[in-house]
């Protein structure tokens, strides 16, 4: 009984889960109130009132972004927990002192392409433009389809843990997994081909699997454009870190949370650069 009336309770502060989708409309004019250079959009399952998948950015780290972050997303997803179904969605930038720096955020049904396809138009008719930039992503089957037929003019490159994560059924060698990552953020040509000489003595599998993967995709001393020192998909792992007890809650609440935590980061940020 003591469960039930804590549930009830819940629902009476946060509302229900399923009311909690009908509600995403009004909080986005709300938003807009506030915010008016916010961007937001709804869709849903034909004409029915059915949750589709929601995008939304905020007009101050748009802004932001264009001015003062450096020229690369970080995008990835993370399945939402408790009674909510589907994922959460985020692009993540980085500013010039090296801190994460999230942009814009999706709730879908799951990662597939469509959704994929949706997200990333939104994010770059909304946000980041089409002009050049790095876009480093997971390995997710969706993303390395849709990137490139989304940004076909941006460099697009992998995240070497999901790449790691791949090849873990290749070999079990801790060993050789830091040979890889080493390989990867490598700068020195003569250095990356003196390691990846002992990949491929140690493993010639996983030497074959790296080497059907395009180099410029995940070799900083390849890449064509400025990758900056990374090669990891980490600051979109931190952020879901930091919001991962609100990834339980309603999805209006998650919204919300997410603005809160993005508004105590920003003044924390900016109390710091001011001391």
């Amino acid at each position: 009984m003591h469960g039930r009336e804590g549930k009830k309770a819940l629902e009476e502060i946060q509302g229900s889960f399923g009311q909690s989708y009908q509600l995403l409309n009004n909080y986005s004019n709300e938003l807009r109130k506030v915010d008016r250079f916010s961007f937001t959009e709804l869709q849903r399952v034909g004409n029915t009132d059915c949750f589709k998948c929601y995008f939304w950015s905020y007009g101050i780290t748009v802004r932001s972004f264009r001015d003062t972050c450096r020229p690369h997303i970080e995008i990835d997803g993370t399945h939402l927990r408790g009674r909510s179904r589907g994922c959460l969605i985020s692009a993540i930038a980085v500013d010039g002192d090296n801190h994460v720096f999230p942009v814009a955020f999706g709730l879908v049904s799951g990662e597939d392409n469509e959704n994929y396809d949706w997200f990333l138009r939104c994010l770059g008719d909304q946000v980041v433009g089409y002009e050049t930039l790095l876009v480093i992503i997971s390995y997710h089957p969706s993303l390395v389809v849709k990137v490139p037929e989304v940004f076909p003019r941006e460099k697009h490159v992998f995240c070497m843990n999901h790449i790691c994560k791949n090849m873990s059924g290749l070999t079990p060698s801790l060993v050789l997994m830091r040979k890889i990552k080493t390989v990867a953020k490598t700068t020195q040509e003569w250095f990356f081909r003196a390691v990846i000489r002992d990949i491929k003595k140690m493993n010639s599998s996983v030497y074959n699997k790296l080497k059907e993967i395009s180099l410029d995709k995940w070799a900083c001393h390849a890449s064509i454009v400025k990758r900056y020192g990374i090669a990891y998909t980490n600051n979109v792992e931190c952020w879901n870190n930091m919001i991962k007890d609100d990834k339980a809650l309603p999805v209006v609440c998650l919204v919300e949370a997410i603005r809160e935590n993005l508004s105590a980061y920003y003044f924390k940020y900016k109390k710091m650069v001011d001391d």
